[in-house]
């Protein structure tokens, strides 16, 4: 009986050429499998055998049953995660391409299971290695925008290609601020996301919300909630490239929307004023840009509709901690509209 340390090699030697023979890829699809499980109970032998796993992985990436390719992928990217090593780690970068391309293809198949776990072992590495990505960023980037923004697929998948995205921003903000893709697309993006789960909401739903007496103790938290993600990647990406990077795009946005006829839009420029001040608040009372946010919220309080003056009131709250310095400003300037519209309820449309 073998050691151990023997189980990799055994492993390889056992691997034939893949065909169409359903056994053999049946056979292959296992082994690979159970690469992909030696990442995480026994990294060392990985490393240790490195040329003859990498030899397996790039026979079977590219040219196989689908099947295969979305094996090898999974074991690519766990492989990837588990390098001590720099060198060891950018043997891997030809293979993005084709990882790119097994999870395009598994999308098409209506595969969204596979390409999610494929998509999470891509999101750790980009929160502990992401320089990995430096030379394919554009081409990464482009396609989790493509997923996040796709409407037809569940939003697990699409949100964690978002996380990819905000991970990206957060440990290596510099190289993303160079990356067209990401700071063109992701304004874009994440708004149409908070559209599209904010007119999900009918009405009446919302108005028996989380602050009715008669709310559902089952209801998810709400950090758990589609919007909620979306609405929170905008402060994490604004805090981590920058008001200077994300201000002009995010506020040219607002500014537009705020004077939308529909009011899923109005209520939109809300929610990311507000998570942009969050993220970047410092930059804001630096270069005084806080009274012209105020003034946003102004509009939003004198809405007609009662989920847009929500979000402004939700939003007075918020600077009044995040800007403690201009407290007497802002009381000024909102407390006359707040109390008129606690005396009058029916001016809030309530």
């Amino acid at each position: 009986m073998g050691d151990w340390k023997d189980l990799c090699p055994s492993l390889i030697s056992s691997h034939s050429n893949t065909n169409s023979n359903p056994a053999e890829v049946n056979k292959t699809t296992a082994l690979l499998g159970l690469v992909e499980v030696l990442t995480e109970y026994s990294p060392d032998d990985i490393q240790d055998n490195l040329g003859s796993i990498g030899g397996l992985l790039v026979t079977c990436l590219n040219n196989q049953p689908a099947k295969v390719e979305v094996a090898c992928a999974k074991a690519t990217c766990a492989c990837v995660a588990v390098m001590r090593d720099d060198a060891s780690r950018n043997n891997f970068k030809s293979a993005i391409a084709s990882i790119l391309r097994i999870c395009s293809d598994s999308l098409n198949r209506g595969d969204e299971v596979d390409t999610t776990l494929i998509i999470e072992y891509l999101v750790e590495v980009a929160a502990i290695q992401p320089l990995f990505f430096k030379t394919s960023l554009e081409e990464i980037v482009g396609a989790m925008l493509v997923i996040a923004n796709s409407e037809p697929l569940d939003f697990a998948t699409r949100s964690i290609a978002l996380e990819f995205l905000c991970s990206m921003c957060e440990s290596a903000p510099v190289l993303c601020r160079r990356c067209t893709q990401l700071t063109n697309g992701i304004v874009p993006c994440l708004f149409s996301i908070i559209f599209e789960q904010s007119a999900e909401v009918e009405e009446s739903d919302w108005v028996q919300g989380s602050y009715c007496d008669d709310a559902s103790a089952d209801a998810p938290e709400e950090s758990d909630t589609s919007d909620a993600i979306a609405e929170e990647a905008v402060e994490r990406v604004s805090s981590s490239l920058g008001g200077k990077v994300m201000g002009a795009s995010l506020m040219a946005a607002v500014t537009q929307l705020q004077t939308s006829p529909d009011p899923i839009h109005r209520r939109a420029a809300m929610v990311v004023l507000v998570r942009f001040a969050e993220g970047c608040a410092t930059l804001l009372i630096k270069t005084n840009q806080v009274s012209g946010m105020f003034a946003v919220l102004g509009k939003g309080i004198a809405d007609t509709n009662p989920r847009v003056q929500y979000q402004a009131c939700q939003g007075i709250g918020r600077f009044a901690i995040l800007f403690p310095d201009q407290i007497h400003d802002l009381l000024a300037m909102f407390l006359p509209p707040l109390v008129s519209l606690l005396s009058d309820p029916a001016a809030s449309g309530a």
